[in-house]
Formats: C-alpha cells, structure tokens, sequence
C-alpha cells in the first residue's frame, strides 16, 4: 500500500525489452603448457600437483545464459525513444472504493504533457481488484524527465478520511501523488555520425 493510511496503491513497471541475463561457467583445462605457466608465476596459488580427481587450472567465464531478466530501475532513455509504462492500481482492501481515478503526465524542464487520465466519478474498483493501463511517450527532449501520477478516490463512509486532503469542499475525496524520475541520453557520437550519413544530414563538429 502507498504508506499506511491510503486504501489504494500504484504500482509502475517500465516498458522495456528485457536483456539476457549473464551467467558464470567455469572452464577447466588440463593444459600442460598452460599449467606450468601458471605454476610458475610468483602471483600463484596454483601448486605444483593437481588436486586428486580435479583439473590442475581454473578459469572464470561469464557470458549470457538463455534467461531474460527485467530492468530493476527505471534507468536511462536515448532520445527519440519510445517510453512506454505499465500502471496498475490496487484496492488491497476488502472493500469497494469508488471514484477512483488517475492522471500520468510527463514533466520536463520546459514542459508539462498529459499521458493519460482515465476513471471518474462513476468508477468503481471493487474489493482486491486491479485496474491496469500502458502509457507511451515519443522522447523529444533532452535531461531529466519526471513520470507524475496522481490518483484520486472516494473514502468510503464507514472509513475516516486521511486528513482533509487536497479537497476541502468534499473530505471523503483522497489523493495522492508519486513520481518516478529517469535520465534522457544522447545517441553516442559515432551513432549520430552514421545516421547522419544515412540521412544525408548535415553534420556538426564539436
């Protein structure tokens, strides 16, 4: 749950492809050249006789296994992207709550643009249920970029609202904000170069 006093929590997951997740294999060799080298460096902790039933060398490979693994951050975005991101809020409660609704917008530097709102005042998200959306945004802008998501919902009557919230005329209504922050990067140099070549742009040397 967002803290301990709201009914309602926001999830969001970016929306990425997913890398393939390395994995550490050892090698064996029982390489004689490459033994007696090792042996004789004065760095090593490799003796003179191979362990009973073990390889005399030993080495570390690490390489990409066939697992995917999902980002564990929001991280970094080139410019001229796609961002895309998954929300999902949950009513963690046993019971309903109406009126939920919520607003994602995308905050840079020099501007503010609305993603999505969706809900209302005639939405109701019953008892352990879910509402779920994806939200996509074509990076224009350089810098730091803000993800802002506000939700919105109706305090049932049984229940003490949090405070008098952000609605002074109708305390029953309750929200909340959260904000997730990422950095928009520029195409390496040499990538710039290449398609600017491909496009026939003009290119620029600093």
């Amino acid at each position: 749950m967002d803290g301990p006093t709201h009914l309602l929590s926001l999830k969001v997951m970016r929306v990425s492809r997913p890398e393939l997740a390395s994995a550490w294999q050892p090698f064996y060799s029982n390489s004689p050249s490459f033994s007696a080298h090792s042996t004789a460096s004065i760095v090593s902790l490799q003796g003179n006789a191979p362990l009973p039933g073990h390889p005399k060398t030993l080495r570390d490979l690490t390489h990409a296994s066939e697992l995917l693994t999902l980002p564990s951050s929001f991280g970094s975005i080139q410019l001229g992207e796609t961002f895309s991101s998954c929300l999902c809020i949950n009513n963690e409660t046993q019971v309903d709550v109406d009126a939920v609704s919520i607003k994602v917008e995308m905050q840079t530097a020099t501007a503010k643009v609305v993603l999505a709102e969706f809900g209302g005042p005639d939405h109701k998200l019953a008892a352990r249920d879910t509402i779920e959306s994806i939200v996509h945004h074509e990076i224009k802008e350089l810098g730091q970029h803000v993800l802002a998501c506000a939700v919105t919902y109706r305090v049932p009557q049984n229940i003490r609202p949090v405070g008098s919230g952000e609605h002074p005329d109708d305390p029953s209504l309750q929200t909340f904000r959260k904000f997730y922050k990422f950095a928009v990067i520029n195409f390496p140099a040499s990538l710039q170069f290449v398609l600017n070549v491909h496009l026939r742009l003009p290119i620029l040397y600093r």
